[in-house]
């Protein structure tokens, strides 16, 4: 079970209502106790007065599929997907156990509603044994690999980046820079990132683009926010940045990030752009003021799950005067699949600094 175990690292910033967070803290308890037919039982008692909390039945999934019950976990990760914030990796998750039933048609229909929901972690589909009969009758999605740098920070994190420089780069020049939180934990969907949203030279003339991905520790420790920053500062000392701040952009899985670093490392943001941010409830008045220096630009596809949450976060910047954009995009679900290349440079161009020219 290592592969749902990390997956809930995905989840941070997704609240249960207030009435079952004592409920939720003591199953937490149980299940992080390895406690888990009694953690299945405090999950589903909680499903039963709360049916309406995404959490838990998310949880009780987890608890079953680690119990070998993958009928009940399918049963419940259906349930928690009918939550935005959690849709994704459950669906996920059902794909997971469906693979191990010998599902495979449900497995794989699983896991197309994941990606469309916004999942999209190439390195995991790729060595997760549970998914290992589906990737034996199922070709999984494989994008051209990119040379990847790894910064090791002097407190030990290591941030995994790769830097595309504009065409007709001018090392004398100053250049605005993007910081692209991609989706995923790996590389690999780093990759896709790339190739999929800026793989056409066109659509990042003039910007420097750095892709970070998320180290081994995860993205919502301290540690890691020193490391990030130190990354930054040696970026800002390789290149000649406009502003010397970098315009953040989260894509899919990668919103979340973007939007804690944003706060976190506020000095380095000049905006900040989302595409399908899955969760919003975590943050309080004195955060929505602080985005009160920066641009805004949330980006979402029409059907997206995620969309009903992005619009009440758009009225709260809103409310707190925020310079903030909405971008629905027409027919399009979570990973908002006509938002590539040269689309996202003129959705993106709501907050971003007109690029410079490129060298003939």
């Amino acid at each position: 079970m290592p592969t749902l175990i990390a997956l809930l690292l995905l989840l941070t910033g997704a609240l249960a209502p207030q009435d079952s967070r004592s409920s939720l803290d003591q199953a937490d308890g149980l299940r992080n106790a390895g406690k888990l037919a009694r953690a299945a039982e405090a999950y589903e008692a909680i499903t039963r007065t709360t049916p309406e909390s995404g959490e838990a039945w998310f949880y009780l999934g987890y608890v079953r599929h680690a119990l070998g019950d993958f009928e009940g976990a399918v049963a419940a990760g259906q349930r928690a997907a009918e939550s935005p914030a959690f849709r994704a990796t459950a669906l996920y998750n059902v794909a997971c156990a469906e693979s191990l039933r010998g599902q495979l048609d449900a497995a794989l229909e699983a896991l197309e509603g994941a990606l469309a929901a916004g999942f999209m972690d190439l390195d995991l589909m790729e060595s997760d044994t549970d998914l290992q009969a589906l990737r034996a009758v199922h070709t999984l999605p494989g994008p051209a690999a990119h040379e990847f740098q790894f910064k090791r920070a002097p407190n030990g994190v290591t941030v995994p980046y790769f830097v595309q420089e504009p065409t007709g780069y001018d090392p004398e020049r100053s250049y605005p820079a993007l910081l692209v939180f991609a989706p995923g934990s790996g590389t690999r969907t780093a990759d896709w990132a790339i190739e999929e949203f800026f793989g056409d030279p066109a659509a990042r003339a003039g910007w420097i683009v750095v892709h970070v991905t998320q180290p081994d520790r995860g993205w919502n420790t301290h540690p890691t926010h020193h490391a990030l920053e130190d990354l930054l500062k040696r970026l800002k000392k390789s290149y000649r940045i406009e502003g010397s701040a970098f315009h953040f952009l989260g894509v899919l899985g990668g919103a979340q990030p973007a939007l804690t670093y944003s706060l976190m490392s506020e000095r380095y943001a000049a905006s900040m752009t989302l595409v399908s941010c899955p969760s919003w409830a975590s943050y309080n008045e004195s955060d929505w003021r602080r985005w009160r220096g920066m641009g805004v630009h949330l980006i979402e596809g029409e059907h997206a799950t995620t969309l009903a949450a992005t619009r009440a976060a758009h009225a709260k910047f809103e409310e707190y005067g925020v310079d903030t954009h909405l971008t629905v995009v027409p027919d399009g679900d979570s990973r908002v699949e006509s938002l590539r290349g040269a689309a996202l440079r003129q959705a993106l161009a709501t907050v971003l600094p007109a690029p410079a020219k490129a060298a003939d």
